[in-house]
């Protein structure tokens, strides 16, 4: 095989997969076993801001232990909302993957905990698209290092990364000027509406990235 001289390195959630959907869908759930949605925010901001910790349904439902009057049920509609991660991909996903995959080299980095978010990214059935698929535990700042990582392991090849957290593309592109970082801008997004200062492109969708990538790299 052919080694590929350019790399596109991805982002995750808000990326790849709409996450506030599936968020709302999250909630919702928890909300029709009598969870009130004041309850739901002030645990899950307690397990996000107090704790530090990527989101993790396991500990939610410790938190909760007690309030739900059926916690296995309750459990078993938040496994089915991961099992069906796919309905969450955006439209668009599996077209530009089909377009670049023969001439990029495909990373993916996503940030969460791995109990579950491995099984978010496993059952979206895009992992054969990527030749590396990082998932980080941590705080959001944790995902701009492997991003770095991944840039200083590939200095022979050109590369773009795509990604929707400002600080991550002012980070990486202070540090690597020479790669193409281009913001993406889903609507509806956690950072749609934050800019970033150094990116090369705003997209709102990967059609656009598509030709970005074959006549810049």
């Amino acid at each position: 095989m052919t080694k590929k001289d350019k790399l596109v390195i991805l982002d995750f959630d808000h990326t790849l997969f709409n996450t506030e959907v599936f968020k709302r869908h999250l909630k919702n759930a928890y909300l029709s076993y009598g969870i009130s949605s004041e309850r739901y925010d002030q645990t899950y901001n307690y397990i996000r801001k107090k704790l530090k910790r990527p989101y993790d349904p396991a500990l939610h439902l410790r938190l909760l232990d007690g309030e739900i009057v059926d916690l296995k049920s309750l459990m078993g509609e938040v496994n089915y909302l991961v099992d069906k991660s796919k309905d969450y991909l955006y439209d668009d996903v599996v077209t530009f993957l089909e377009d670049v995959k023969d001439e990029c080299d495909l990373n993916l980095v996503s940030l969460g905990k791995k109990r579950f978010q491995k099984p978010k990214v496993d059952n979206c059935r895009m992992n054969g698209y990527f030749s590396r698929i990082l998932l980080t535990e941590g705080q959001g700042g944790l995902k701009k290092e492997v991003f770095k990582d991944i840039i200083c392991e590939n200095r022979d090849k050109k590369i773009a990364i795509i990604e929707d957290m400002p600080e991550n593309i002012d980070y990486l592109k202070r540090g690597f000027p020479s790669i193409t970082a281009i913001k993406i801008e889903r609507v509806g997004a956690k950072y749609a509406e934050e800019k970033a200062e150094l990116n090369n492109f705003t997209i709102k969708s990967l059609y656009q990235a598509s030709n970005i990538i074959k006549c810049i790299l």
